[in-house]
């Protein structure tokens, strides 16, 4: 009996390993013959210019650089993105440091672990940088802290754990904090149907107090966030994806109405999504910082001379009244 049930366990493991080593192929396989990339283009808006100086963050060929947050330090601008390499599992987050005229310094990893990060949300908090990228492959919120600006970053804190929490946002308004987030269970379609606010007094927080309207909203075409939550004068505005037809088919962009601890509304300002029949198949993520705007692309892996001009053309619709959240 003994010697049965130690086959079958092994059996069991080796099908296991095998299983997880011919999805790993799988997927290797796919991202090194696939003809799409995501890519970063920036967008300097500039005084007395017509439309905005462009500068694509493209990456060698294979990898894929997505979900921008953009902070601005003293005289430059900071791009952090998730970096995903050809066949690799798990994604790191990099960064790509600009100056005011668009110059760019070489791209750098600056975070690494043995699980899945992305959508990198990047804030300061009392004089220090943090840094809260997507782990729900480790089903956790973590922080991390930014020890030598802005390259090194440590393991700060678990902000909450046993969730499959997706793009995590953080919003201050006032004396509270407000942590946007979608929360889903082992299907990837959940992930972008059900938005979920928290709120603490401060953003290292230990006690996140979940909205008594949870999730606020339930609908796979505005729910799950793009991007950094900004302000336009007396306007609140949130980004946020629209995932009906595909993973990245579309931006949102949605004035925040109502929002305090009983009530969540939101409206519809515009909506942002690639020409039908130009080179650029996607779009999920967008960050508003001072002048410059940050977004990613799905174009193809083979491209085009002349296909920029696509680019250009989706940056040049992305003036800041189009993003300011006052009318379509």
């Amino acid at each position: 009996m003994k010697r049965g049930k130690t086959s079958t366990a092994t059996v069991r493991s080796l099908h296991h390993t095998a299983r997880r080593w011919l999805h790993g192929a799988r997927r290797g396989l796919h991202e090194l013959t696939r003809r799409e990339q995501w890519i970063v283009v920036t967008f300097l808006w500039e005084a007395g210019r017509a439309e905005p100086r462009m500068v694509p963050l493209v990456p060698p060929d294979g990898r894929d650089w997505a979900d921008p947050c953009v902070i601005q330090h003293e005289d430059k601008y900071y791009v952090f993105f998730e970096e995903l390499v050809p066949g690799g599992r798990c994604g790191c987050i990099a960064l790509v440091v600009m100056d005011e005229r668009g110059a760019c310094q070489p791209p750098a990893r600056v975070l690494e672990r043995p699980y899945h990060l992305s959508y990198p949300f990047v804030f300061e908090w009392q004089g220090d940088y943090y840094m809260i990228p997507e782990t729900a492959q480790n089903r956790a919120i973590e922080v991390y802290k930014c020890v030598e600006f802005p390259l090194r970053w440590e393991f700060h804190k678990t902000m909450m754990s046993g969730v499959t929490a997706v793009d995590a946002t953080l919003f201050r308004d006032g004396a509270t904090w407000w942590l946007f987030a979608n929360l889903g269970g082992k299907e990837d379609a959940s992930r972008h149907e059900e938005l979920c606010l928290f709120s603490a007094d401060e953003p290292l927080s230990d006690c996140w107090r979940p909205h008594p309207l949870n999730p606020v909203m339930s609908d796979v075409r505005r729910a799950r966030p793009g991007g950094g939550i900004y302000r336009h004068g007396s306007h609140v505005v949130r980004p946020s994806q629209d995932c009906s037809r595909r993973y990245g088919g579309g931006l949102n962009i949605n004035r925040v109405e109502t929002l305090n601890g009983s009530e969540y509304r939101e409206s519809h300002v515009a909506r942002i999504e690639p020409a039908p029949g130009t080179p650029i198949h996607g779009i999920h993520t967008l960050s508003l910082v001072g002048s410059l705007i940050a977004v990613d692309l799905l174009v193809p892996r083979a491209r085009r001379a002349g296909e920029e001009k696509h680019w250009r053309a989706l940056g040049a619709a992305l003036k800041p009244e189009k993003l300011s959240g006052l009318a379509p």
